[in-house]
């Protein structure tokens, strides 16, 4: 008897089998289609900023003078901040507020951090901080340092971006 029942119902379990899966591909391929052509959420792109959106603000020399530990350090410093051309003259109104700010960052720092050639890339960044955290109403995107010389009374240490005669005492 369960050689005849298996014989008999072959055939049909076949076809209901087979007729299973393409209903459940199509069923599958119609979600999938659905979901495919609903409407996306598209994302604004930013504008495109070219290198030629961009202008150089030079900042006044600076000159300051760090102490510690018995090691005095004179610098003179020429800072040029890179911000839009549309933002030019908005930010000229601030660079007494800039230098005043920066001033009072070299002052704080030791001549350690200034000496060694490895704190330039540090102190890049420490400016770029500073000045975006000056409540300008512009975004500066970078902080050039055109001159950065540091005297001591013994030795001469420089690093320099444009590279200035030093007098030779």
């Amino acid at each position: 008897m369960q050689k005849s029942f298996s014989r008999r119902y072959r055939i049909p379990l076949f076809v209901v089998f087979y007729a299973g899966v393409f209903a459940a591909l199509a069923l599958l391929s119609y979600f999938v289609a659905i979901r495919s052509t609903a409407p996306q959420h598209i994302v604004s792109a930013k504008p495109y900023t070219f290198a030629t959106d961009f202008t150089y603000i030079d900042l006044p020399r600076m000159a300051v003078s760090v102490s510690g530990n018995n090691n005095m350090v004179h610098m003179q410093i020429d800072i040029a901040l890179e911000v839009a051309k549309k933002d030019a003259p908005i930010l000229d109104g601030y660079k007494p507020r800039l230098v005043d700010r920066l001033n009072r960052f070299f002052s704080k720092l030791r001549p350690s951090q200034v000496t060694s050639p490895d704190s330039l890339p540090w102190l890049r960044g420490e400016l770029l901080k500073q000045v975006n955290d000056a409540d300008l109403p512009v975004s500066v995107h970078a902080v050039w340092l055109q001159r950065f010389i540091v005297t001591q009374p013994t030795a001469v240490y420089s690093h320099l971006v444009i590279s200035p005669s030093l007098p030779t005492s």
